[in-house]
């Protein structure tokens, strides 16, 4: 098999949801042109999201207190959603580019965001790109870990996103 078709297989695995193996993530990687540089602690570290259950609307806010408690104490629980997760998303950027987020900080954030991708809930997909992706796709190195991160429909949705801004 040539290079060219490894990478591309390694992207249609990583967008299919299914786990990417190391060199497949290789492969995607240089495909993308991300290599090894920038990316700092945040880069492969066997990152394996994890099923959770499905969400609603009204138990985003509550779910994210639960799955990332360390984003609490920047955050007033006491705003609507949409709110609440722009300013999650607004410190979990500034933490990705500053490098000032723990490297579980920042496995527990994008595991929250997988879970909102995985909803059927067309509220829950607006939240997570209104609230969320549309301020990922800010810079270049929160760009670069989210779609390292993000997997299935929220990356897909990632992707639209970004395509959205070019």
């Amino acid at each position: 098999m040539t290079k060219h078709v490894e990478n591309v297989h390694a992207l249609e695995a990583g967008a299919s949801g299914r786990e990417v193996t190391k060199e497949e993530f290789g492969n995607q990687r240089n495909l993308l042109g991300f290599g090894s540089a920038g990316l700092g602690k945040y880069g492969f570290r066997d990152f394996v999201p994890r099923g959770d259950h499905i969400l609603e609307p009204d138990g985003v806010v509550s779910m994210l207190s639960k799955k990332c408690p360390s984003f609490t104490e920047f955050i007033d629980l006491e705003e609507g959603p949409y709110s609440v997760l722009g300013d999650f998303a607004i410190h979990l950027r500034d933490g990705i580019t500053n490098d000032t987020l723990s490297v579980d900080e920042v496995d527990n954030a994008f595991r929250f965001l997988n879970t909102m991708g995985d909803s059927d809930n067309s509220e829950i997909q607006n939240q997570l790109v209104v609230g969320v992706l549309e301020i990922l796709a800010d810079t270049g190195k929160s760009c670069s870990v989210a779609n390292l991160k993000l997997r299935g429909r929220a990356l897909a949705l990632f992707e639209r996103t970004r395509s959205g801004w070019s």
